[in-house]
């Protein structure tokens, strides 16, 4: 096979676009003008905060808008199309200066207290309003009445989204704070908060955009990140609030339960969370830890764990509808300030399940030699995982402090009752990692240099044990055992410095050592069955940085030394290798209302295996893996593109990101398929895999109308190679997803909701002609109040798939929920599930190798009746 290698020309390409930028800056400033504003009383000559300021062109269109400060200031970035400056707020008389009139871009304007006699005011706040790079959404203004909980109301945040695990992006970027009135309690685990916080409990929620957590670099080193800050109502600050609940129901025995408790004060903020049920509702994405990228600390992945079972796969449907679990979660979380700029935090957390999961599935392998496979599975997991951590910060203006000590534990035991083909198997897996880190970091601002140390450590080990006994027809039992231990001692020591030698130019120089120690451990092992992997790296950082106002340009090399050393029983391989990682990063601002990020980089890395062994490995009922035993590198080049447009005054906000990657490794994997067993094999070869994506999104509310539009469109396209026998073939795959989400709240007394998805998969095989894959969800959802104490609730979700070749199925669900709000402290819900009595579902998959159809059951329909109190 011929493969061509893109790097030098695109290399190249972003050479050339890194040279052009600075040219188009210097053109953009030239035509920019940058005006201040100080607004004060003129009768009293006190600043006067919040004002509305905004700019007109010559036809009375607003091009750009702010509001004054604590100081009474706001700043413009003008365009020659600007003609007019306006400034309003209730209760002064409005102003409006002509701009070819003022004298300089520094000047005063003094609002005049309005004396016309008002007899009945109405008022109606705006539902956002905007002061530097803060928006504050009010929580009313966007609050429906089935709404609970703070989560629900970010999801209808313009501009915010909400992943089905509680991740929380802004403009399609993931936030790297969760404040609560400014303290960050919980880290990367806010789902403990965002699920749990009453609606009633919080007056508004802030994002701060660009949000730079250190404060020693506020102001030096720009954030493409926004944080979200929850300003909690005046009833709920300085006393503890909260919930209990408790339910049960039909058919028996189902039950929920939970208590939330909080307390947050200027000097400390307590979390509390207990939940549990047996109804479907998952609770395993509580316990999630989303990625912390304000932490200042090193973010590791953990090794991965090799053994499994069938690991049956989940369909597009919400997984209430089919998840058979009796689960719980705990938090307890306490901040304590402990002066100004410091503050200790704990954070202890637990998850415990048992999932009972069943399916069947028809598998049609693809290839020279085809092959059909048909399983039953009866799969029960009990999943015990539990977390804490110790954490003390000290953030000052001039120093940054943080320790951490974390500790994490997984014990997971599955049980698996499979039937594959004529073969039956009785499976159990047992694992149990677990991890103990110890991190620190400082920063230092002295004068124009920034100095910056961290260091961190972690040990991780995870023993896991696969045991059971097949047969099949007249053959007698056969034992199957298989046990696999992996340690891993993880090091890393940074030392840095950023020499500023003006307000917007930085060299930032460092330097990086990194030792990764991991040993792959069998039972009985010998010398000569022993397999370890050694990484030891020495990294020199160089890079630049230019700032000027509106502008940020940063480049850089990364060169790294790097020494590894692999063994794998009787086999030897070791390598020294010198990398560069060229990069560079812009951001503009486009006006004042978009922004534009160009980013591109080039980096090589070791490409190793999650487990290796001298021998080829049973790692499931049927996968037998055959490791790698040589050292191989894997290079990537990237860039994106991300263009983002915000108006919060006209309640619309978009943006536009483009990815592309191209990956060279230097071996591929071969997979051949039988009635018993999977082979998979590595073959030394260099391939490539590119990858396309472009994802674009808009988010607009039309306040009379009370209607809210969300829509994206979402495409990635793939290109890479599949080996099946031997055989080499070319894949292409493309996958196409809109979607829409709509809400009314204007056709009083009802609220009525509308989502729209639709995904469209191609996958392009040389050797079989494949026909796309739809998938359509849609939900209708309606809410009806009946006076001040009565809601009711109605949701319709229709579903189609594909369940054989050119048939689909078209599925409908539908629940009822009822609730009775008996006082300011009681309220009683219903919910009647599944009202149509769907019990199965099925869906057909497409992959490179094979065309999968399974099916799953669902759960019945159910009555279940909660009283909950609020504290």
């Amino acid at each position: 096979m011929r493969h061509y290698d893109y790097t030098p020309r695109l290399l190249w390409c972003l050479l050339t676009l890194l040279l052009l930028l600075p040219t188009g800056q210097a053109h953009g400033q030239t035509s920019e003008r940058h005006v201040t504003a100080r607004i004060v009383n003129a009768e009293t000559g006190a600043p006067i905060v919040d004002v509305l300021c905004s700019a007109w062109d010559g036809e009375r269109h607003r091009t750009a808008f702010t509001q004054s400060d604590a100081k009474g200031e706001a700043r413009f970035r003008l365009t020659p199309q600007d003609q007019f400056l306006s400034f309003v707020l209730l209760g002064y008389t409005k102003q409006e200066l002509r701009i070819s009139e003022l004298s300089g871009d520094s000047f005063t304007v003094r609002l005049q207290p309005s004396t016309t006699p008002i007899r009945e005011v109405h008022i109606k706040a705006r539902p956002i309003t905007v002061r530097g790079d803060t928006l504050r959404y009010r929580v009313k203004a966007f609050a429906g009445k089935r709404d609970r909980y703070l989560e629900d109301v970010i999801k209808k945040l313009p501009g915010v989204e909400v992943k089905e695990n509680g991740r929380i992006e802004y403009q399609g970027t993931p936030i790297n704070k969760f404040y609560i009135e400014g303290q960050d309690p919980l880290g990367s685990n806010y789902t403990q908060a965002s699920r749990n916080i009453p609606i009633n409990a919080v007056d508004q929620v802030d994002v701060i955009e660009h949000n730079q957590h250190k404060r020693v670099l506020q102001g030096l080193v720009p954030s493409d990140q926004a944080a979200l800050n929850i300003r909690l109502s005046k009833a709920s600050r300085f006393r503890p609030f909260g919930e209990v609940s408790a339910g049960t129901g039909l058919p028996a025995p189902l039950w929920e339960g939970k208590a939330f408790l909080m307390q947050a004060s200027p000097t400390n903020q307590l979390i509390t969370s207990l939940k549990g049920n047996n109804t479907g509702v998952d609770l395993s994405s509580d316990f999630e830890q989303q990625h912390d990228a304000g932490s200042g600390l090193p973010q590791i992945s953990l090794p991965s764990t090799a053994l499994q079972t069938s690991s049956p796969q989940r369909p597009p449907l919400d997984i209430g509808r089919y998840l058979d679990d009796r689960g719980f979660n705990w938090g307890i979380n306490d901040l304590q300030k402990l002066g100004e700029y410091s503050n200790l935090r704990i954070n202890v957390s637990g998850y415990h399940d048992r999932r009972r999961l069943s399916s069947e599935s028809e598998t049609h392998y693809l290839g020279t030699t085809p092959l059909d496979l048909y399983e039953t599975s009866q799969l029960t997991r009990s999943p015990n995982y539990y977390n804490a951590a110790l954490r003390y910060e000290h953030n000052a203006p001039k120093r940054y402090l943080v320790g951490e000590l974390s500790f994490g534990g997984r014990r997971s035991d599955q049980t698996e009752g499979l039937r594959s083909n004529s073969r039956e198997y009785t499976l159990g897996l047992r694992q149990e990692p677990l991890w103990l880190q110890a991190a620190l970091q400082t920063t230092l601002r002295l004068g124009g240099t920034v100095l910056d140390f961290v260091s961190s450590t972690r040990g991780y080990t995870a023993g896991e044990t696969l045991r059971g006994e097949w047969t099949e027809a007249a053959l007698p039992t056969q034992a199957l055992y298989e046990q696999r231990r992996i340690t891993q001692l993880h090091t890393t020591h940074q030392a840095s410095t950023s020499f500023h030698f003006s307000h917007t130019t930085a060299l930032h120089t460092g330097l990086e050592a990194t030792a990764d120690l991991r040993s792959f451990d069998t039972p009985y092992a010998s010398l000569a069955r022993s397999c370890s992997y050694r990484d030891l790296s020495l990294a020199l950082d160089a890079s630049f940085s230019y700032r000027p106002e509106g502008f940020y340009l940063s480049v850089g090399s990364p060169l790294t030394l790097e020494r590894e050393m692999l063994q794998v029983g009787m086999r030897h391989d070791e390598a020294t290798r010198l990398r560069i990682a060229p990069f560079f990063s812009m951001r503009a601002s486009l006006g004042q209302h978009g922004e534009l990020w160009l980013r591109g980089s080039y980096s090589e890395r070791p490409d190793l295996d999650g487990y290796y062994s001298p021998s080829t490995q049973r790692r499931g009922y049927r996968l037998y893996y055959q490791s790698l035993e040589h050292l191989y590198s894997q290079q990537t080049l990237s860039s994106s593109l991300r263009l983002t447009y915000r108006n919060p005054l006209e309640l619309f906000f978009t943006y536009l990101h483009l990815s592309y990657n191209y990956t060279t490794r230097g071996y591929y994997r071969d997979y051949t398929y039988s009635l018993d067993r999977t082979v998979s094999i590595p073959i030394d070869s260099t391939h490539h895999r590119q990858t396309f994506s472009a994802a674009g999104v808009v988010d607009k509310s039309i306040a009379p109308l009370g209607l809210s539009l969300h829509a994206e469109l979402r495409y990635r396209h793939s290109s890479y190679i599949s080996s099946q026998a031997q055989r080499v073939y070319q894949i292409q795959s493309d996958l196409l997803v809109p979607s829409l989400t709509m809400t009314c709240n204007k056709l009083s007394p009802l609220e009525l909701a509308y989502t729209f998805e639709l995904s469209s998969l191609w996958i392009h095989h040389p050797l079989t002609k494949l026909r796309p894959v739809l998938s359509l969800r849609e939900s209708f959802e309606a809410g009806l109040p009946l006076g001040d104490r009565w809601l009711l609730g109605l949701q319709v979700v229709h579903s189609m798939n594909e369940v054989a070749p050119r048939e689909y199925k078209h599925t409908l669900f539908g629940d009822l929920d009822a609730a009775w709000t008996v006082s300011k402290r009681i309220k009683l819900t219903a919910r009647l599930a599944n009202l149509w009595g769907q019990t199965s579902y099925r869906v057909t998959r497409l992959s490179a190798t094979d065309i999968s159809s399974f099916a799953v059951p669902l759960r019945p329909r159910e009555l279940i009746v909660t009283a909950t109190l609020r504290i």
